[in-house]
C-alpha cells in the first residue's frame, strides 16, 4: 500500500498556487481565486442549487446581549 505524504501534497499545491499568481494584483488574485474556488461547486451545492447549512432560514436575533467575563487564571 502507498504512503501519503500529507505535507509534501500541501506543499506542492500551495508552491504550484504561488507560481500561478505570481505577478497578479489584487483584483486579479481574487477573480483567480473566485473562479477557482467554482470547481468545488461539488461540495459547497446542494442538489437544488442552495449553499450548504441553514437555506431559507436566518438566524434569530434576540434583544438580548450575552458579555462574557474575561478568564483570569
Amino acid at each position: 500500500m502507498d504512503n501519503i505524504d500529507a505535507v509534501a501534497m500541501m506543499r506542492k499545491i500551495r508552491d504550484d498556487l504561488s507560481r500561478k499568481m505570481q505577478g497578479m494584483t489584487w483584483e486579479e488574485e481574487r477573480e483567480f481565486i473566485r473562479n477557482s474556488i467554482k470547481s468545488f461547486d461539488f461540495i459547497t451545492k446542494r442538489e437544488n442549487d442552495t449553499p450548504p447549512g441553514n437555506p431559507g432560514r436566518e438566524i434569530s436575533h434576540t434583544d438580548v446581549t450575552c458579555r462574557r467575563e474575561p478568564v483570569h487564571s
